[in-house]
């Protein structure tokens, strides 16, 4: 076989190879590039700027929407709120409470309903203040960034997706949803405390604390479930507030239109880079392949 015959069958193989790896590569770098318009006098080159720059209004709207219409549901807040240390300690201080005293709600008042009187609307209002404090000193923000990691997790593995959803996006969303639990709880903690307080109080006054709970058969684990059971009714009527108060689509829409083109490419580079060179070099596969099938047309 002379050099010629085998010019002749190598050549088309290259040239396909090497234009299908190109085109490949060139058709990924148009994702981002270019960055920016450009323009022939009063005319828009086209394909400027590149695919993602182009649309990443719509991109961020879409990823905002998804995250505050299916992750972060009012459900979801609830269980991060029920999930703090707060709860917890709350939860054992009351229980403290009821079992180490020897005295009547009723004893103390002398009256028939004492959660009416003045005594013990100014404990309920005293202990629904003491919750409120601890809950405001709570930093929520390991907990809530735990949560919310969790529930988009499955959505961060999506490349597309979870290049929009960075450290910064999240921390910004873990700062927000905060702000507004300690907003609403700052506002609205001392009249739901109060309340739930004021009825525990009545369905205990007229025995000792210690002995109604050993008569009943109340064990901590029980009053401790009551007390749990409050809080998570509270956490409840918070969850159901923060979307209302907090526009969590459109600050995170914010947080990824305002980002840089560049750190966007790197992002993406920096998960997709295996999976985007195996795009490449398909293309050189597929392109040596065409020119084979062309020698033997």
């Amino acid at each position: 076989m002379d050099i010629r015959t085998i010019l002749h069958i190598i050549t088309p193989v290259v040239i396909g190879a090497v234009i299908g790896y190109f085109t490949n590569y060139l058709a990924i770098k148009m994702l981002f590039r270019p960055y920016n318009e450009h323009h022939i006098g009063k005319h828009k080159i086209p394909f400027t700027p590149g695919i993602i720059p182009r649309n990443r209004s719509k991109m961020a709207a879409a990823v905002g929407k998804a995250v505050s219409s299916r992750l972060l549901t009012p459900e979801d807040l609830a269980g991060t709120l029920t999930n703090s240390g707060a709860k917890k300690e709350i939860t054992e201080a009351l229980t403290d409470a009821v079992f180490n005293s020897d005295i009547s709600i009723s004893g103390i008042t002398g009256e028939e309903e004492p959660e009416k009187s003045d005594l013990a609307l100014e404990l309920a209002d005293g202990l629904a203040e003491k919750i409120k404090e601890k809950l405001l000193e709570t930093d929520m923000q390991p907990i809530i960034d735990g949560a919310l990691s969790e529930i988009t997790k499955e959505y961060r593995r999506n490349p597309m997706i979870g290049m929009f959803l960075t450290d910064k996006v999240m921390l910004a969303a873990d700062i927000k949803i905060e702000e507004g639990i300690k907003a609403y709880v700052r506002e609205n903690g001392s009249e739901l405390f109060s309340s739930y307080i004021t009825e525990m109080i009545g369905s205990i006054s007229h025995k000792p604390l210690c002995e109604a709970a050993r008569e009943s058969g109340v064990s901590r684990e029980t009053v401790s479930a009551a007390a749990e059971k409050g809080f998570d009714v509270f956490a409840e009527k918070i969850a159901a507030e923060i979307p209302k108060r907090i526009d969590i689509s459109g600050m995170i829409r914010d947080k990824i239109d305002g980002m840089d083109v560049r750190e966007l490419e790197e992002l993406l580079m920096s998960v997709m880079k295996n999976e985007l060179q195996a795009v490449v070099n398909l293309g050189a596969v597929l392109g040596a392949i065409i020119g084979t099938i062309n020698i033997f047309i």
